[in-house]
């Protein structure tokens, strides 16, 4: 079994902003919320395989949920927040 890449939220997320282009991420932090779950199969399998998220213990409680499908989901909403946060701090005060 692979070793994780990260046991939470926050260390998957600095791990995705390593390895994803930032063409996605840019992708990513215009999205509304309600439009992230479209990403769960694509973004959201890749997490889940290559973190990897299966059998992650500490980053499933981390993540307050019990199914590796809402790990990636939380790891994907907690990216964009982070993201969006970092637009909006970079972005010149009117």
């Amino acid at each position: 079994m692979k070793q994780p890449k990260a046991k939470t939220v926050a260390e998957a997320v600095t791990w995705l902003e390593s390895v994803l282009p930032d063409d996605d991420l840019k992708k990513l932090a215009g999205m509304d919320e309600d439009d992230l779950v479209q990403l769960d199969l694509g973004l959201g399998a890749y997490i889940r395989n290559d973190l990897p998220v299966w059998h992650n213990e500490p980053l499933l409680k981390d993540a307050g949920v019990c199914h590796e499908s809402g790990a990636s989901q939380a790891i994907i909403r907690a990216l964009w927040l982070k993201l969006r946060l970092e637009t909006k701090s970079s972005e010149p005060e009117s």
